[in-house]
């Protein structure tokens, strides 16, 4: 009778840990594909910032944070020093390519307006 309870008890353990382990598969998965939504949402407005600056779309005076809210975070935000003033680089470039992509990049002056944009190819 012991046996038996302790066997019962080793199954119950054991499948608790399968559940507990499936569970986390299914939260890994959930969160690929999560971060699979949210890299092609980025390469979209990647992808538009390439169109609105090749038409001319991207005017000097817009805000910061409307550039952001309408092209996402950028890559990298880089404070740049010019005499006793700063002002900042924002760099964009394909999401999930690390080398090669074409960059924009941004610049804001002391009031977050953008002062100028450039454009880098692909290298």
């Amino acid at each position: 009778m012991k046996i038996l309870k302790m066997l019962l008890i080793m199954v119950f353990i054991a499948g608790c840990s399968t559940i507990s382990g499936i569970n986390r598969l299914q939260d890994l998965s959930l969160s690929r594909d999560e971060q699979e939504v949210y890299v092609r949402e980025q390469e979209n407005k990647f992808k538009q910032l390439l169109k609105d600056f090749s038409s001319g779309a991207i005017k000097n005076g817009v805000s910061r944070e409307k550039i952001i809210e309408m092209y996402g975070e950028p890559i990298t935000i880089k404070e740049i020093k010019t005499g006793s003033s700063a002002e900042e680089e924002l760099m964009y470039r394909h999401p999930a390519q690390f080398f090669g992509s074409e960059k924009i990049f941004m610049y804001f002056d002391k009031n977050g307006n953008l002062r100028d944009i450039k454009y880098q190819g692909q290298s």
